[in-house]
């Protein structure tokens, strides 16, 4: 049987099965039918360069990639050791990340060796109508980045895992109240930011790191009225249950799901056992066991 003789969706199917990079390599402009369907997998499908070769990855910048960037929706870029030559291919081909006018998803991972390659992504971010989930993680990350990220037209999911000084964040803008889904870790030693009710009434997905900080989250989580999902992960702090029940009850009011996890290390002693009780009690209101039916333990 020939590969030609597939029908379309089998074809499809089997593509699932290559990476981004052999896959542009293998079908496209072999016929104008596998071209079509080149397209049609790059308008669902991310496209990943973390397993291409260097030949591979200079064939499909200079080849192939100049004819995809209207076509391509989902984007992941990383200059690990292994893969360098990503950021330097698309500088090289003249391939800033505003050509890809259909992007709606962009990862970027580890770009950490020039501030001059995260300027030549980030600045361009505002330009990209389509965009609705961003995610930044160990990258190279300057104050100024926040303001561009703001002015995100349609910007709905933004995922920020990098070393922040929380002084340097900027408040969105009235452009990025779209903003859906909102995930920070928060490096020691720094407070949550406050944002306003305007910035954060869209939001309805929130995810926090906090390190070591607690106090000041009431006054971050007040403006978030339309949050329905919040996950948190806390070390070297305990909030209790009494107090959250008194920050959901008076500005959380469409809360479903709570899911938290705080970390803390006790002595081994009776009393540290004693003050474990003391703590899970506050969660045994009739809030937390009957209104809501969340149950908390201890391990």
């Amino acid at each position: 049987m020939q590969l030609e003789s597939l029908p379309n969706e089998l074809l499809l199917d089997l593509f699932l099965y290559f990476n981004g990079v052999h896959l542009i390599c293998a079908f496209h402009k072999l016929n104008s039918r596998f071209d079509k369907l080149v397209f049609l997998h790059f308008q669902s499908n991310n496209l990943n360069f973390q397993s291409g070769s260097k030949t591979d990855l200079d064939i499909v910048f200079q080849q192939h990639l100049p004819f995809l960037t209207n076509r391509i929706t989902s984007l992941y870029l990383s200059d690990t050791c292994k893969n360098i030559r990503q950021t330097i291919c698309l500088r090289a081909n003249n391939l800033t990340v505003n050509r890809f006018i259909h992007l709606q998803t962009l990862r970027l991972f580890r770009i950490f060796f020039s501030f001059k390659i995260m300027d030549r992504t980030i600045y361009r971010l505002d330009r990209l109508s389509c965009l609705i989930h961003l995610e930044i993680t160990a990258c190279r990350f300057k104050s100024s980045y926040f303001h561009k990220i703001w002015y995100i037209p349609y910007l709905k999911r933004c995922i920020l895992n990098n070393r922040i000084k929380f002084d340097q964040l900027k408040t969105p803008t009235e452009i990025s109240y779209s903003l859906e889904y909102l995930a920070l870790t928060l490096p020691r030693g720094h407070p949550l930011p406050s944002l306003s009710h305007e910035a954060t009434s869209s939001m309805e997905v929130l995810n926090l790191t906090l390190r070591d900080v607690t106090y000041g989250l009431t006054r971050f989580l007040e403006n978030m009225s339309n949050l329905c999902k919040l996950t948190i992960t806390t070390e070297e702090r305990i909030i209790d249950g009494l107090d959250w029940e008194e920050s959901i009850a008076d500005y959380l009011p469409k809360l479903k799901i709570l899911r938290f996890l705080m970390e803390f290390i006790l002595e081994g002693d009776e009393s540290n056992e004693k003050h474990i009780d003391q703590i899970l009690d506050t969660f045994r209101s009739r809030f937390w066991l009957h209104d809501r039916r969340w149950f908390v333990r201890c391990h």
